[in-house]
C-alpha cells in the first residue's frame, strides 16, 4: 500500500494511537497522509470500529495533533545541522516559522474543535516558542538523539489540511532565511506555568484562542495570499466565517458561552467522522 510506518504506539488518552511515518518529500507526505486517514477509517469501519482524526474529541482527555518533523536538504547535506546545535540557516528558518504561525494557523488548525485542543495541561502548543526536548512550546527541537538538525512543528492537528499546512510552514522558513531572521532565545521552562507577566516581558505572545481570531490573523496574511492567491483567499476565509457563525448559532440557542472549552454536540457532529 506505501504506508511505510516507521513506528506506532498507544498514546496517553484512552483509545489514543500514534503513527509515525518513514521521512518523506512534503508532497509525498502530504499525499500520504490523505491516503492513510482514508485507509484506516475504512478498514476498521468494516471491523465495526470507528477511527476518528477530531483534534479534541473529549474535553477531559488529550487530543490529537500532527506534528510535524522537518529538515532542509540541499542534495545530501542537512542545512539544519550545525556543530552541537542547530545550525545559523536552521534558526533563521524557525524565526521565520514563529514570525508567520499566526497568520497560518488558519491552515494548521482549521475548525473549531482544533482550538479545544490548544489549552494548557495536555502538551498541546498555546504560545509562540519553541525549546530544547520542550514538549509545551510550539516548535520542539528533539533531543533524543545526538544530533538536533529537525524541527516539531507541534500545532497541527489532523483535520488540517496538509498541503497547505506544509506550504506554510516552508514558505514562512524560507523567508526567514531569505531575511536571515533571528530567532529569540529558546523556552526551556513550563510555558504553562509563567505567569502573564513573565510571558509579556519575554515577548511570549499567545496562538489564535479560536477560529475566528484564526480568521482575523489570515485576512491581513501576505504569506496567506501567496499560497490560495486573492480569490482563493476569499472563498476560503468566506467558507471559514460561515462555519463559525454556524457555530455561534448552537452556542446562542444552547446558551452556551462563546468562550466554552466544552466539546458540543454541534463539533462531534460536524467533525467525528471527517
Amino acid at each position: 500500500l506505501g504506508i511505510e510506518v516507521r513506528l506506532e504506539h498507544h498514546e496517553v488518552a484512552e483509545c489514543q494511537h500514534e503513527v509515525v511515518f518513514h521521512h518523506k518529500s512534503l508532497l509525498e507526505m502530504a499525499d500520504l497522509l490523505i491516503f492513510a486517514k482514508y485507509f484506516a477509517k475504512l478498514f476498521f469501519f468494516q471491523r465495526g470500529i470507528d477511527v476518528t482524526f477530531m483534534p479534541k474529541p473529549f474535553q477531559d482527555l488529550a487530543g490529537s495533533g500532527m506534528h510535524c518533523h522537518l529538515s532542509l536538504w540541499r542534495g545530501n547535506e542537512n542545512l539544519f545541522e550545525g556543530d552541537g546545535e542547530l545550525s545559523n540557516e536552521g534558526k533563521s528558518f524557525l524565526a521565520g516559522v514563529l514570525r508567520r504561525v499566526k497568520e497560518f494557523t488558519i491552515f494548521s488548525n482549521n475548525t473549531v474543535n482544533s482550538f479545544k485542543r490548544l489549552v494548557p495541561g495536555f502538551e498541546a502548543p498555546v504560545y509562540v516558542t519553541w525549546g530544547y526536548g520542550n514538549r509545551t512550546t510550539l516548535v520542539r527541537i528533539p533531543s533524543y538523539t545526538s544530533k538536533l538538525n529537525r524541527i516539531e512543528v507541534r500545532s497541527p492537528d489532523p483535520l488540517s489540511n496538509p498541503y497547505f499546512t506544509f506550504t506554510a510552514i516552508l514558505l514562512a522558513g524560507m523567508e526567514g532565511m531569505k531575511a536571515k531572521a533571528k530567532l529569540p532565545p529558546p523556552t526551556q521552562e513550563n510555558v504553562y506555568e509563567m505567569v502573564e507577566e513573565e510571558r509579556v516581558a519575554r515577548g511570549i505572545e499567545p496562538l489564535p484562542a479560536s477560529l475566528k481570531e484564526a480568521i482575523e490573523m489570515a485576512e491581513k496574511s501576505e504569506i496567506v495570499d501567496k499560497i490560495l492567491g486573492p480569490k482563493g483567499k476569499k472563498l476560503y476565509l468566506e467558507e471559514k466565517k460561515r462555519e463559525w457563525e454556524r457555530y455561534l448559532n448552537y452556542l446562542k440557542l444552547h446558551q452556551l458561552p462563546v468562550n466554552t472549552k466544552a466539546v458540543t454536540k454541534w463539533e462531534k457532529e460536524r467533525y467525528f467522522h471527517a
